[in-house]
């Protein structure tokens, strides 16, 4: 189980390093690496069996179906209510907090490993 763990350790901060890299050099991360990672993570998950795959799975889902909750309710309020982001949009910020969120993701893996 130890080179399983050093395994995904490793592919877990490649992920995110990229993550960081791109969202800082371009202030955006690219939906293909958010997907790669989705899907290995997922594929991480399954190798322990059926519910840690599902937890995966509707933990991703619920952001989604939130996000998409939001447009449809801009739309259907016809801008009234909801969300219409992008990076179009007048005051969009483009501040990297992937570089935030992967160096707490890496210190909170690296930290929880350890104490077990």
């Amino acid at each position: 189980m130890a080179v399983a763990h050093w395994m995904i350790s490793a592919v877990f901060t490649v992920v995110l390093l990229a993550a960081a890299w791109s969202d800082y050099r371009l202030r955006r991360i690219p939906n293909a690496l958010t997907v790669a990672g989705l899907a290995i993570a997922l594929a991480f998950r399954a190798v322990l069996g059926w519910e840690p795959f599902i937890d995966g799975l509707v933990g991703a889902l619920l952001p989604v179906l939130f996000n998409c909750g939001q447009i449809l309710k801009h739309w259907a309020t016809f801008g009234r209510l909801g969300a219409n982001r992008s990076f179009a949009s007048v005051g969009a910020l483009t501040i990297p907090y992937g570089i935030a969120i992967a160096a707490g993701a890496l210190l909170w893996w690296f930290v929880e490993m350890g104490s077990l």
